[in-house]
């Protein structure tokens, strides 16, 4: 399995321009070249997934990284296939960006930003889609603005928690996945009106949240979807929580990303996380009201925040994932009964009488799992336009 890892590893390597990856493989030029490029894409999927290499640290490293190249080459295929020029052979070249006649541009003293069309909207603070250039390329990514002056204090707090969480050491590379990448922090003013806190964020290309996941799917998704993004969602919050330095306090749908194809998951919003967590005179200092029964009860006692509250939030998502009840953490009956047991667990109303290791608890999900449907298999989740 391994070679096969990095048999494929050399061709991406290698190439330069996506006909190198993906006609060699084909061995011919399909008349829907849309269509070849799914299925080859969806064959090396199948070899380098990081899925099948769990618990294998070195093997999982190079997985993620061929993942990465892997998808950053189908995204270039697309492009060349949608402007017509897939099949010259010749090295991408990205279309020049054309700005909204609506773009912004933001100088700071990091780099100039071009901000344009909004991408979301959330309690605090809205969401535009904005590019930079660094090294000679063009990025894109997350600008994110206070919606008041008033809650500047939490965007200052999100730029914060990133950069005392965001891994440094070389060991912890396989977690910058599960984490939103900061890339700058800062007060703008807009016109006359008043200082608002800015925080570019790494764009999460693909990723949706699972609030859009639950939108497609009302009546809940197959519990063999749900399963991997629960276990995602442990895996990043095994690493924060382990540094015993970050609670994030707002473990709800809309702040866990999923990427359908590619498997991945990113916890972003970190605006009411609490840092230094065992100290009694932290709390969660706000919530999102649309989601008032996804919170821990501790929360609304101002108690002090811990893995458990995390947990106990994660536990309520994957239950409306399922096409659960919120309120009473009741989940379809299609659900195996191992399974809603072992969410159930994390939903108990006693804080104390939670479990509070993520890392445990995903190695004890997958031992569960195994005995319930075997060896995991790949499956990918199409999700509505």
């Amino acid at each position: 399995m391994l070679s096969d890892l990095k048999a494929v590893e050399a061709v991406l390597l290698r190439a330069r321009c996506p006909e190198d990856v993906f006609l060699t493989i084909a061995g011919a030029r399909p008349a829907d070249k849309l269509a070849a490029l799914k299925k080859i894409y969806h064959q090396m999927v199948l070899v380098v997934h990081p899925d099948k290499y769990d618990g294998q640290r070195e093997e999982l490293q190079l997985a993620a990284e061929v993942f990465g190249k892997l998808t950053d080459w189908k995204k270039k295929a697309e492009e060349k296939i949608a402007s017509g020029s897939y099949g010259d052979n010749k090295p991408h070249e990205p279309a020049p960006a054309k700005a909204r006649m609506d773009a912004q541009i933001i100088q700071t003293p990091k780099r100039k930003y071009v901000v344009t069309d909004l991408y979301a909207e959330g309690d605090l603070a809205d969401v535009y889609r904005c590019t930079y250039e660094e090294d000679g390329k063009e990025n894109q990514a997350a600008f994110k603005i206070a919606s008041s002056a008033g809650d500047n204090d939490f965007m200052e707090n999100e730029a914060r928690v990133l950069l005392a969480m965001y891994p440094k050491k070389q060991v912890e590379q396989r977690f910058y996945r599960y984490l939103p990448k900061p890339l700058d922090s800062f007060s703008l003013r807009a016109g006359r009106g008043a200082v608002r806190r800015v925080n570019v964020i790494q764009l999460a290309d693909g990723h949706v949240p699972l609030s859009a996941v639950m939108a497609a799917y009302p009546k809940g998704i197959d519990y063999r979807d749900a399963v991997w993004m629960f276990k995602r969602c442990l895996a990043g919050l095994w690493y924060v929580h382990r540094q015993k330095l970050v609670v994030h306090g707002a473990v709800i749908p809309p702040h866990l990303l999923i990427h359908p194809t590619g498997h991945g998951c990113k916890i972003v919003d970190w605006c009411y996380a609490v840092q230094d967590w065992p100290a009694k005179k932290n709390h969660v200092k706000a919530i999102s009201k649309a989601y008032r029964a996804y919170y821990a009860p501790e929360i609304f006692k101002k108690n002090p925040p811990t893995p458990q509250t995390d947990l106990y939030m994660l536990g309520k998502t994957i239950v409306a994932l399922l096409g659960g009840d919120v309120a009473t953490g009741r989940m379809p009956d299609a659900v195996p009964k191992p399974v809603r047991t072992f969410i159930s667990s994390l939903v108990i109303e006693n804080q104390s009488k939670r479990p509070d290791d993520a890392g445990k608890l995903h190695e004890e999900f997958d031992a569960l799992l195994e005995s319930v449907v075997g060896k995991p298999k790949y499956r990918p989740l199409a999700i509505p336009a």
